[in-house]
């Protein structure tokens, strides 16, 4: 499926936001859906979720999504491949809390960026979004960004 754009999207979990990641095609209105989330309620290892939507992706309140443009010609094939096979993004342990998920989203698009997939500078931006959305929402956008670990 040709990707247009990506997209990191909060959810209100609790008194917090939960983040996804989501490759988006924008003729058919569809996506594939990219959840990092702990695998078990005292098992902080990480598994992510990959899942097609014919959706663009569902979002009703809270942080604005943030969404920037790919290089023309990207597949979710080409993006999973950089995500998973080249960079093994999928080895991420988040904190005893089991938050860390929007630092994974931001993780990933510093990946995107060292690959030429998107822009250079989306990941400052990304930064900045981050700080802006911290200013409306408090406590539950918390900054500093809450950070899992990778491991080998």
């Amino acid at each position: 499926m040709p990707v247009d754009y990506v997209a990191v999207v909060g959810t209100p979990v609790g008194s917090v936001y939960h983040f996804r990641f989501s490759l988006v095609q924008e003729a058919t209105e569809e996506s594939v859906r990219i959840d990092m989330v702990p695998r078990g309620r005292d098992d902080m290892i990480g598994v992510a979720k990959v899942e097609y939507n014919p959706y663009i992706f569902s979002w009703t309140y809270g942080p604005q999504p943030f969404k920037t443009r790919v290089r023309e010609g990207m597949t979710v094939a080409t993006i999973l491949r950089i995500i998973f096979d080249e960079n093994r993004m999928d080895q991420y342990t988040f904190v005893g809390s089991g938050q860390g998920c929007r630092h994974w989203c931001a993780c990933v698009l510093d990946k995107l960026a060292e690959n030429n997939l998107v822009h250079h500078s989306v990941p400052r931006m990304f930064i900045d979004d981050e700080a802006e959305e911290h200013a409306r929402f408090g406590i539950s956008y918390p900054m500093p960004r809450i950070r899992g670990t990778f491991y080998q």
